[in-house]
């Protein structure tokens, strides 16, 4: 048997011990007085014999059993505990889930963090004086909230201190913290290794097992929340993607899926909102959970076009019972121009060559270098030249061999007789006819024109004249190239449809589709932050919700670390000269299930525990130890009562 609280137990001793000799001790002074005889005081004779304040000490059955109802009280004070059929808990790791989960409002008082933090603080005040306690926070990653003390006071701060966050958990983490404390799971000396309490909801335990390098009569799991498998009030966004479109990257889609805990299906109103103003909003019908327990899900898409980036916020309107999980967004791309090389026949331009450079600067290209014909023939050979260039427009030139990158050619037919026709037919679904209208084009080509075919090339009639093909798209191993049978010069292109038909042909030879659409990061993997503004050594301050405050040093390669984010939402990085935005998300399928689970626990060999089972810790007797004193108070009642009728 221990005490867990040995010095309340011996004050309490102490002074109870004390005020029961000295009433005993202490003899009342009495006025003298003539009587006729004693003869009836016998009773009292001893107690006239001397006038002393004290007395000695006589054996009496009221004072033993006073002095043992002091003894009960005090034992109880000092809270006599046993250990049960086990090991013997010399250390205690208490590890409290704070992942994002554990925000619900359906714990025994308040939600489950609130409950799982009361239980571990009850733990601490039930251990042995002398055991070495250790807390552990787990959520996305486990951090140690203090290291082993016997300072039960400092453990009991350090649970109080614990935040929580809108991170997916992953228990697993915390067993690798505690693997690093024992010796493996082939330790014998049972008595060194420690005993493992968990807190937690289940939401986010592995399904195959935490895989405790312990026996598993060393690990505790305390389940909090409502029973398992009972469905919650909550609706969130499990996942969020952007995607150009691989044949029209000018257009970008928005993916999310969103998930119900609830029991039966609900129609949920998803908004789309754009730098905070509301775009677009879609009503769905979601799914409650199946027979199995799983979570019911369903995708919504939303498209964008021509965006020139900003923050895209998706947004479930309602309140339930998690917050975390309503909103999801990414920071949009703008396009990236691109580096292009426009080759010539001659130096000096004419005006139509001037408007066709003119339309490539409006697609926002980066770079364009303007070469001859002859300085191109030149240059072909040459790697760097090729590597620096996203594309190559020949304007009436035609190479002796196509470079290995994306191509528009507008052909000079030079001595061929030219058909005067118009436009017969042209794909309108295509990406490079986009928003285009070729009903008025009239062109000068060669009669009965057909792109020459090389074996493997998938060659594509985009416009058709009433004799030839006016417009044609090849690929061939992932390149692509426009050949256009025409110069504007020998045509009626004059209208609007010209830059955008540049500006189309450049997405589509580029492929935009590959570039990201869109960036975001989760509360689950460490945040970072590409800018080619940021230099090595460069310091960022990241701030964001909840007063979250971070600083990252920048790398040569403009990126900078931040590390994982406790909270979701809009974060703004802010550099020398200016600042970027980061958008985190929850975005996790489990979280938002939200639904408790049994927590199945490995340990070395040993099956899966059930939830209640564990190392016996210490069972407390001290109402037994109240109700033995009460049992000798009544005792004593009856003894005092007999001898004062005696």
């Amino acid at each position: 048997m221990t005490f867990l609280a040995p010095l309340a137990g011996i004050i309490a001793g102490v002074l109870g011990t004390i005020g029961v000799l000295v009433s005993y001790f202490l003899k009342l002074r009495r006025r003298p007085v003539r009587v006729a005889s004693t003869l009836l005081w016998d009773q009292a004779v001893q107690d006239l014999q001397v006038n002393a304040p004290f007395r000695m000490l006589r054996a009496s059955w009221l004072l033993l059993l006073q002095l043992l109802i002091v003894a009960c009280v005090s034992m109880a004070l000092a809270r006599p505990s046993i250990e049960g059929d086990g090991p013997t808990a010399e250390r205690v790791v208490l590890v409290v889930d704070a992942s994002a989960s554990m925000r619900a409002e359906d714990g025994a008082n308040g939600s489950r963090f609130e409950e799982a933090t009361r239980r571990a603080l009850e733990r601490i005040d039930k251990l042995p004086s002398g055991t070495q306690v250790m807390v552990i926070a787990s959520a996305a990653r486990a951090e140690t909230a203090i290291g082993f003390t016997r300072d039960h006071g400092a453990a009991k701060g350090a649970v109080r201190a614990i935040g929580l966050t809108d991170q997916a958990g992953d228990l697993r983490e915390a067993m690798r913290v505690v693997r690093a404390l024992s010796r493996g799971s082939g330790e014998t000396e049972d008595a060194s290794l420690p005993v493992i309490y968990i807190y937690t909801d289940g939401a986010d335990a592995p399904r195959g097992g935490l895989g405790v390098p312990v026996p598993e009569s060393f690990v505790r799991i305390e389940r909090v929340g409502p029973e398992a498998g009972v469905p919650v009030d909550n609706v969130g966004i499990g996942a969020i993607a952007a995607r150009r479109d691989f044949e029209d990257p000018s257009l970008v889609r928005l993916f999310c899926r969103v998930v119900s805990a609830r029991a039966e299906a609900s129609e949920v109103s998803v908004r789309l909102l754009i730098d905070g103003e509301a775009v677009e909003a879609k009503s769905v019908e979601v799914p409650g959970r199946d027979e199995e327990g799983n979570a019911g899900e369903a995708p919504v898409t939303f498209e964008l076009r021509d965006s020139d980036g900003g923050v895209a916020l998706v947004s479930i309107a309602g309140e339930d019972a998690l917050s975390s999980d309503d909103d999801a967004g990414l920071v949009l791309v703008a396009p990236e121009g691109a580096r292009a090389a426009v080759v010539f026949p001659g130096a000096t331009l004419t005006e139509e060559e001037e408007v066709l450079l003119f339309a490539l600067e409006s697609v926002g290209a980066r770079e364009i270098e303007v070469l001859t014909a002859e300085t191109y023939e030149e240059r072909a050979d040459d790697a760097a030249f090729l590597a620096g260039v996203d594309f190559v427009v020949f304007d009436g030139v035609t190479p002796d061999e196509m470079p290995p990158v994306p191509t528009i050619g507008f052909r000079d037919a030079g001595d061929e007789p030219l058909v005067r026709q118009r436009v017969a037919y042209w794909s309108r679904s295509h990406p490079l006819m986009r928003d285009i209208n070729l009903g008025a084009l009239v062109a000068s080509a060669p009669d009965g024109y057909e792109p020459l075919r090389r074996e493997g090339d998938r060659v594509e009639e985009i416009v058709a004249g009433r004799s030839s093909t006016l417009v044609a798209a090849l690929a061939r191993d992932g390149m692509r190239r426009v050949l256009v049978s025409f110069r504007r010069e020998t045509s009626e292109w004059n209208d609007e449809s010209y830059p955008l038909f540049v500006a189309n042909a450049v997405d589509w030879l580029t492929n935009a589709s590959a570039r990201a659409a869109a960036t975001s990061a989760n509360t689950s993997s460490p945040a970072s932050l590409f800018d080619d503004a940021i230099g090595n050594g460069t310091e960022v301050t990241l701030t964001g919700p909840g007063g979250v405050s971070r600083t990252g040093v920048g790398e040569s390669s403009g990126r900078v670390v931040f590390g994982v984010l406790p909270r979701a939402g809009v974060y703004r990085a802010q550099r020398p000269g200016g600042g970027r935005t980061i958008v985190v998300n929850l975005a996790s399928r489990d979280e938002s299930a939200r639904v408790t689970r049994d927590v199945p626990v490995i340990g070395g060999q040993s099956s899966p525990m059930a939830e209640g089972e564990g190392p016996p810790g210490t069972v407390e007797i001290w109402r037994w130890f109240i109700l033995a004193a009460a049992a000798l108070l009544a005792v004593e009642f009856v003894v005092y009562a007999l001898k004062m009728r005696l």
